[in-house]
């Protein structure tokens, strides 16, 4: 599975774009990716979706899946350098797709 995209951020962006699966919840969807307990602990949740990045022009990369997906709902999430989703104030656009 390949994809195709504009990455405007200079930085790497195999450090700076995860998939993450989302999961169904009272008539929503929710993308987790980490969980914070009552004293304040961020613990990433485990993700096993590999991505190999291929630069085809600047700014331009292709986005190859390694292995398959499983049936459901996924989103591209940008990161900041320590893992962690970026804030929603430095995100211009978030990709979303489902697999049958």
């Amino acid at each position: 599975m390949k994809f195709y995209i504009k990455f405007t951020i200079h930085s790497d962006p195999a450090k700076s774009l995860k998939i993450v699966r989302g999961e169904a919840s009272k008539g929503s969807r929710l993308f987790l990716y980490s969980r914070t307990s009552r004293r304040g602990e961020i613990r990433i949740i485990p993700n096993n979706i590999k991505l190999k990045f291929k630069k085809l022009s600047e700014g331009f990369f292709e986005v190859t899946v390694d292995g398959k997906l499983a049936p459901g709902e996924y989103f591209f999430m940008p990161v900041t350098e320590l893992g962690l989703p970026c804030p929603a104030s430095q995100i211009q656009m978030i990709s979303c797709f489902g697999i049958d």
